[in-house]
């Protein structure tokens, strides 16, 4: 659970099959937290490269990163997840793939860096395996 969490994107809902988002918010050390979550129904038939129930993989940017990208795109700190919902929402048209959420995650990141702010990445299984990288 975050703080002041704001769900950015996601898949279709009638998809049945595959669901996956994109949300933002701070955790409770501060750090600002983009995360991308795919989950995959397990009674379904799903292709070898889903193989897993589901994953997270989350951007982890530490507290004085988020407050220098807050102050670079000229909002207070606590503004930054609506900031980002606003400027990325629009993506979300309601029919979207698990696959476009995951490209529009990549694009999300790209403006991260274009702001010069750095951030770790860490994938979650759902079933409670962590890799970071």
């Amino acid at each position: 659970m975050m703080s002041l969490e704001r769900s950015i994107i996601s898949s279709d809902p009638d998809l049945d099959r595959l669901w996956a988002c994109v949300s933002c918010g701070y955790d409770d050390n501060g750090n600002f937290l983009i995360c991308y979550t795919f989950k995959r129904n397990e009674d379904t038939d799903i292709p070898k490269r889903y193989a897993d129930s589901g994953h997270v993989v989350t951007a982890m940017i530490n507290k004085e990163d988020a407050y220098r990208m807050s102050v670079k795109v000229h909002v207070k700190m606590t503004e930054l997840p609506a900031f980002m919902e606003e400027k990325f929402g629009d993506i979300d048209d309601g029919t979207l793939s698990p696959s476009e959420v995951e490209r529009a995650y990549k694009v999300i990141l790209d403006f991260v860096n274009s702001c010069g702010i750095r951030y770790k990445i860490e994938r979650t299984s759902l079933e409670h395996n962590s890799d970071t990288y």
